[in-house]
């Protein structure tokens, strides 16, 4: 890990940085956090591919003290779906009340609005998400995401059974 994390800035092909995220994606890497925040924000904007596999990478990375970090990169739209694992991997952190907050605004955010209701399923519980799901369900303007939130509606609904 030392030698990739050394390397890391100096990297500046997109398969590379692809390859060497998908080894600090690993729990030994946890250290790796910083790093792999400043390479996420130096590529989402160039490039989406390489920005959801840094992504991925800090989602794993993340311990409670990088809620915060985290939680700006999931609000922030700039990001587009390249924030989709960082939002998925919110709920391992739903203790903390900022999380359902934000989770339940994402619902509205075409980008990430279908790992936004996994996670908020999990964050909340099929009882209390199903208010939020149904109003997804039945308001979003993309029929694609309504269709998708009526089967979180039905899996909720199942599950309180």
């Amino acid at each position: 890990m030392p030698v990739l994390l050394d390397l890391w800035p100096r990297l500046t092909l997109p398969s590379v940085v692809t390859a060497v995220a998908g080894h600090l994606r690993r729990p030994w890497a946890r250290p790796a956090f910083p790093a792999l925040l400043t390479a996420f924000y130096r590529w989402a904007p160039q490039d989406n591919h390489t920005a959801w596999a840094i992504g991925n990478a800090l989602a794993t990375a993340a311990g409670k003290q990088h809620l915060p970090e985290l939680l700006a990169i999931a609000r922030n739209p700039g990001y587009g779906a390249t924030r989709a694992v960082i939002v998925d991997c919110l709920w391992r952190f739903r203790k903390d009340n900022r999380v359902a907050e934000v989770l339940v605004r994402l619902l509205d955010d075409a980008d990430v609005c279908l790992p936004a209701m996994s996670a908020l399923r999990r964050t909340l519980g099929n009882n209390a998400v199903l208010p939020y799901l149904r109003r997804t369900r039945d308001h979003h303007p993309d029929p694609k995401i309504r269709q998708h939130a009526g089967k979180q509606v039905r899996r909720a609904e199942s599950s309180t059974r």
